[in-house]
């Protein structure tokens, strides 16, 4: 899985590499961005399966941070990593396209990846659910327009008049 980290303290991302390099069930391949702006130009290149978002970036802070984001890439799972401890700031990133809030303080390696993959299921399910919703409105908008037209000429029938 190739993970994309916007974290901009260089300590904070060495954790988190540990920490990522040290699950036996998924590899990882990680790489690491300082900004938001770079993280937005990165994912734009794409090969990217996953986002670890700090909310509190040089360029970007808080709840707008995510929206910023999620913008650019809203079929990518984007975790939130941060030092915050707000419930209602987490409720509003989920809101906004996260698919997970996560702490920094006290974190392991197993907590985060239990989000990762959880991010990653939750988003598939997300896409397939898209795609089901617009196959049924072509289905539906197909039905309606059959049930005015006769099927071998396409004029209107007796009910379409």
């Amino acid at each position: 899985m190739k993970v994309l980290l916007v974290e901009d303290d260089p300590v904070q991302a060495m954790i988190i590499s540990r920490f990522l390099h040290q699950s036996p069930e998924l590899e990882i391949e990680l790489e690491q961005v300082g900004t938001l702006g770079a993280g937005i130009d990165r994912v734009k290149q794409g090969g990217v399966d996953l986002v670890i978002l700090d909310l509190n970036l040089p360029d970007s802070d808080g709840i707008h941070t995510v929206r910023r984001m999620h913008a650019t890439v809203e079929d990518l799972p984007i975790v939130v990593l941060t030092g915050e401890k707000d419930d209602e700031l987490a409720y509003f990133c989920i809101g906004e396209g996260a698919q997970d809030f996560v702490s920094k303080d006290g974190l392991t390696p197993k907590a985060l990846m239990r989000s990762l993959r959880y991010a990653k299921t939750r988003m598939k399910e997300n896409v397939t659910l898209k795609c089901m919703v617009r196959e049924l409105a072509e289905t539906k908008a197909r039905m309606e327009e059959l049930a005015v037209q006769d099927g071998l000429t396409g004029l209107l029938n007796r009910r379409g008049l």
